[in-house]
């Protein structure tokens, strides 16, 4: 529900206006109309009333929770203290009750300035900062000096009387709690006066702060009025009254204290589209023709409070037409909505939109150099592969051609043999170096396979020959490379004497080696590489013995 700026004018005027007509008539010679106003009940009736507007108002108009509840508290004191008042008047038979409701008065009394003085604390704070809670320690004294009064007729510190309550209602004098009661009202009263003018930054309502003052004052001098018995169409409740709620409603007057009873001043001064919707969906407020279009179109096609579940489910999104979006948020009494310019967000969003696109044009760019980085640099190593494959090879590779090119167009089954021989070892250590590429541990067994393949080839050039093979451990490629390029190293320089051979590969206790015994027919003629290993000769028998890395020595040695 939105309360205009007008409409709080209007209802405070009347209250004043309702207020002097009754201390006018007040002062009228006695009839019938004066008599009425001076009843208890009439008056407390009337401020009751006017109070309970206030409260209403007030729930409506201040947007601070915790400010609105000290209001609360100091019009509900009131109330409570006009209530007491039209008891103590209307059961004058009940001396004892009567006298209890007149203590009573001084709950209001103690309670309503600690009311100020904490709105004021609220009022110089952000609205989720709680005060101080070492101010809340000023609710001990303050129930203290309630009980002492209530408890009066134990010790009349407060009022003392004579003897057994005679004449009590006017024949009395105050006590020291009493006093205490007067200075701690006088003390937090002008202590929230102090507040507030002291935050007060704004300049125009700077400028206007004598109003809450002035009206402040003129309430404290009404009740002086009453208690020094100068004036009694205002009595001392009625005139506190007008003193704390005056206060209070002239500085939300004034701008003093944040309130949206001006909001249709704000309305009127902005550029920015805004719409304010109550709880039915009715517009309350709008500054801009195109958001209510929007919104009236919106509410014909869809529930508005289906809108609003939408916005307290903290999506403030909604329609969107060409470049504006209708947002919208839950507030207190109903729902804003204001348009959102998508116009400058929608250009940004095109050109990321193209940068990314450029951005991934350069990356399938990039993507197809390394592609083709990758396919050049597997090429390359395959040629180094294949190289490497030559180098090894090269020597099988010239003495086949030598063989080729000395038999001419009649080849002898010796060169045949020959050739078998070369090219079971060309096969398989093209393999073994192909492996490597890969993997830097093989299987003992591909030496053994490799031994059996040149076994085979010896065999069928009618030389007996055999190989054996026990253990299956790993043991690193390169050792199977070089064991058994020297071993056709041996071979080659053997071959033309060479009448048995013997391949035996076995782990031992120091490792696996790998035993070859060579049968020759005549063993002066045998010539070998200096680089080749020096065998074990017994008779024309030659023994050698080729230690492989298993794969685990391998590993601890690097």
């Amino acid at each position: 529900m939105n309360v205009t700026y007008k409409s709080t004018k209007i209802i405070t005027l009347a209250a004043i206006f309702i207020l002097l007509v009754y201390g006018i008539l007040y002062l009228l010679p006695d009839n019938v109309l004066r008599l009425v106003l001076r009843s208890s009940f009439t008056t407390a009736c009337l401020y009751s009333m006017i109070l309970v507007c206030w409260m209403i108002s007030v729930h409506h108009r201040i947007i601070n929770s915790r400010l609105r509840r000290m209001f609360y508290l100091i019009a509900g004191s009131f109330i409570f203290w006009f209530v007491l008042q039209l008891l103590k008047y209307d059961l004058n038979d009940l001396w004892a009750f009567c006298r209890y409701c007149w203590y009573g008065y001084y709950i209001p009394q103690v309670l309503a300035p600690l009311c100020g003085l904490y709105a004021a604390f609220y009022l110089v704070r952000p609205d989720s900062m709680e005060i101080d809670r070492r101010w809340f320690l000023l609710l001990i004294p303050a129930f203290l000096l309630i009980l002492l009064v209530m408890t009066n007729d134990l010790h009349q510190l407060a009022f003392s009387f004579e003897e057994n309550f005679v004449n009590w209602g006017k024949s009395y004098r105050h006590g020291p709690v009493y006093f205490l009661i007067f200075i701690w009202m006088l003390s937090l009263t002008a202590g929230c006066l102090v507040i507030c003018m002291m935050h007060c930054t704004i300049l125009p309502t700077r400028r206007r702060i004598w109003i809450p003052i002035l009206v402040c004052g003129l309430g404290t001098a009404l009740s002086f009025a009453a208690m020094l018995d100068i004036q009694r169409f205002y009595m001392v409740p009625q005139s506190l009254c007008i003193a704390y709620i005056g206060f209070w409603e002239s500085c939300i007057q004034i701008g003093l204290i944040p309130s949206n009873s001006g909001y249709f001043l704000v309305f009127a001064n902005n550029a920015y589209p805004v719409l304010l919707a109550d709880m039915q969906g009715n517009v309350v407020l709008s500054s801009s023709d195109v958001l209510t279009k929007m919104y009236e179109k919106q509410r014909m096609s869809e529930d508005i409070s289906a809108e609003r579940n939408h916005a307290e489910s903290g999506d403030t999104r909604g329609e969107e037409t060409d470049n504006l979006r209708m947002s919208s948020f839950p507030i207190h009494g109903g729902t804003v909505f204001w348009l959102d310019d998508l116009s400058a967000v929608r250009t940004l969003n095109d050109q990321q939109a193209e940068i990314n696109k450029q951005l991934q044009e350069e990356n399938n760019l990039l993507a197809e150099e390394n592609a083709l980085r990758a396919k050049q640099l597997s090429a390359q190593q395959q040629l180094a592969l294949y190289g490497r494959v030559s180098a090894i090879i090269e020597p099988q590779l010239k003495r086949s051609l030598e063989i080729l090119n000395s038999a001419g167009n009649e080849m002898s089954r010796a060169d045949l043999e020959r050739l078998c021989i070369l090219n079971a070892y060309t096969k398989r250590i093209s393999n073994l170096v192909l492996k490597q590429s890969e993997e830097k541990n093989a299987s003992v067994r591909e030496l053994y396979y490799c031994m059996q393949e040149s076994a085979d080839a010896l065999c069928s050039a009618g030389i007996p020959a055999a190989a054996a093979c026990d253990p299956e451990d790993d043991c690193l490629i390169d050792s199977i490379i070089s064991v058994y390029s020297t071993f056709e190293q041996i071979l080659e320089a053997a071959l033309p004497k060479l009448e048995s051979i013997y391949i035996n590969i076995r782990k031992y206790k120091d490792g696996i080696k790998c035993s070859v015994m060579m049968d020759l027919s005549d063993i002066s003629g045998y010539t070998a590489a200096a680089s080749l290993p020096a065998p074990v000769i017994d008779e024309n028998t030659l023994y050698y013995t080729f230690m492989l890395k298993e794969a685990d020595e391998a590993h601890d040695e690097a």
